[in-house]
């Protein structure tokens, strides 16, 4: 295995955390709640039409961790430059590698396990 797959860093983690909070995820979430100490935040998902909030979800750290490990292992399927994005930021430790795009497709693996969204 790669050690770029094996080894994502918690403040990585809660870095791509805070690019998801910048806008990454408006489209589909809004956040209710965001605790930067232990890197987790709280988002409603909304209804596409109406706008309504739907279900709650809780984000962490942990969470974003398995998430860009079932990108890089490829058990979700993304598009080729989102995944060499996190790939390299992750191997770099440098999360200013992980865009608006790439965040918000780690969020709903973190949240959904899939791309449901975009």
């Amino acid at each position: 295995m790669d050690a770029a797959v094996e080894k994502v860093s918690d403040q990585f983690s809660k870095d791509v955390i805070v690019t998801a909070r910048c806008g990454a995820i408006g489209y589909w979430a809004q956040e209710t709640g965001y605790y930067a100490s232990i890197g987790a935040m709280m988002i409603d998902e909304c209804d596409e039409e109406t706008g309504e909030r739907t279900d709650s979800h809780v984000i962490t750290a942990a969470s974003i961790r398995e998430a860009i490990r079932m990108i890089l292992l490829g058990d979700v399927a993304v598009h080729r430059d989102i995944a060499m994005s996190i790939w390299q930021g992750n191997r770099d430790k440098d999360a200013g590698m992980i865009d608006a795009d790439a965040a918000d497709v780690i969020v709903q693996v973190a949240c959904f396990g899939q791309i449901v969204y975009g």
